[in-house]
């Protein structure tokens, strides 16, 4: 009865009519990538780059360096305060942090200018995680 092409083919002779208004009506709405046609194609998943252009990924990414820089800054005042009261030693534990912060900001940096390729992405999130760990730990060793 449909009569209906699927646009998501590559080639002309790779173009079938569809057989009933199921798969015609699964046509009219882009499929996820990656995910089986109604006629058992695939469809070729997102592009690194197409994926990093996301607005979702771009303020989840946002996101978590805002995170991590809230933690970061709250973790160096904190050890500016305990370092006043008992010594020097706290704010060595600030100072740290500090320069554990920079450089993952020189990560996202290499990565933003794309000298770090765009598979290594979880790296960047990975050394995020382990600031944010890091902060949390000095700040129970600051008042513990």
């Amino acid at each position: 009865m449909a009569t209906t092409i699927d646009k998501h083919y590559a080639s002309e002779d790779e173009k079938r009519p569809f057989v009933n208004d199921e798969q015609s009506f699964s046509s009219q709405y882009e499929r996820m990538p990656g995910a089986k046609s109604s006629m058992s194609e695939t469809i070729e998943p997102y592009t690194e780059s197409q994926i990093l252009r996301d607005p979702r990924t771009k303020y989840t990414m946002l996101l978590f360096a805002v995170s991590i820089s809230i933690v970061v800054l709250i973790t160096f005042i904190l050890s500016i305060v305990q370092g006043v009261k008992y010594g020097s030693s706290f704010v060595l534990l600030g100072i740290s942090i500090i320069c554990i912060a920079v450089v993952e900001l020189l990560l996202i940096y290499l990565f933003k200018r794309e000298y770090l390729p765009r598979e290594k992405l979880w790296f960047v999130g990975f050394v995020g995680f382990c600031i944010f760990v890091e902060a949390i730990l000095t700040n129970i060793v600051l008042y513990n």
